[in-house]
């Protein structure tokens, strides 16, 4: 198997586990909030920021 095709893999099966806990969460504790949303949504763009200018120093 290729690095890409698994490196895709990998990915997926994240993002499914990551799907995942977020349904079963909020099955227990009650939709996020729009609040809660934003703050996700600012953490994740921080986040890819961060990796895309790790990514640009080591190249």
């Amino acid at each position: 198997m290729s690095a890409l095709v698994a490196s895709a893999i990998e990915q997926h099966l994240r993002n499914r586990a990551t799907a995942d806990y977020l349904t079963e969460y909020e099955q227990r504790g009650g939709a996020f909030t729009a609040d809660e949303i934003d703050e996700a949504e600012a953490i994740w763009r921080r986040a890819e920021a961060a990796e895309k200018a790790w990514h640009a120093d080591a190249g």
